[in-house]
């Protein structure tokens, strides 16, 4: 494989037309040898609020929330759910597409520096040889802290947060399609509504 990142048929960046941090996600993905991705980019929600702090993917909104339900996720409002739809319609991109695998950012996704390049490696080829449905590229295990080691570049992960940068299989992409079908039922943030399910999450 002449690039590792070649395992995935598709690299999505979820972002908007006014964000500012396109181009620094641009200089950062190059420098790891990421190149050939797309920058899909959504309209913000009609609530739109530049100054809004809580905010990981240029999709403002007004949120009126204490410390506590920002961690726990209590609060779903218009923004909340405008990136649900969005990472669902970037699912559904890849599948229509026929991608097996693709992985989807959030245009504020950053690579540390150096880059960890044969961690990653080790970890693809573990991909290639099993079954999954979603591998994090980062993650955050709330609020069931159990995950344990699978091989010394992928760990098993029970309730995972954080999308910034996450990997589907085309299985996985099947779920996260069938989801979307009654996701206006039980409304909630979609990096919770990932990490809940009883799919194969590394």
């Amino acid at each position: 494989m002449r690039n590792i990142w070649d395992f995935f048929d598709a690299k999505y960046v979820l972002s908007t037309p006014k964000s500012t941090r396109k181009q620094r996600l641009i200089a950062n993905f190059n420098a790891v040898g990421l190149t050939d991705f797309e920058i899909v980019e959504f309209e913000p929600s009609k609530k739109y609020n530049a100054n809004n702090l809580n905010d990981s993917t240029g999709f403002g909104g007004k949120q009126n929330q204490t410390l506590l339900s920002t961690v726990q996720h209590n609060v779903c409002d218009e923004t909340c759910r405008n990136i649900a739809n969005n990472m669902f319609t970037l699912a559904k991109k890849g599948y229509d597409a026929g991608c097996e695998r693709i992985i989807i950012f959030e245009d504020d996704a950053r690579f540390s520096i150096p880059f960890p390049a044969k961690k990653l490696t080790k970890a693809v080829k573990w991909l290639a040889t099993h079954e999954w449905d979603i591998f994090y590229l980062g993650y955050c295990q709330w609020p069931k802290l159990v995950s344990w080691m699978v091989t010394s570049s992928v760990v098993k992960l029970t309730s995972p947060l954080c999308l910034h940068g996450y990997c589907l299989s085309r299985a996985g992409m099947e779920k996260v399609i069938q989801m979307q079908h009654y996701y206006n039922i039980s409304r909630q943030h979609v990096d919770t509504l990932y990490g809940e399910k009883n799919w194969r999450k590394y």
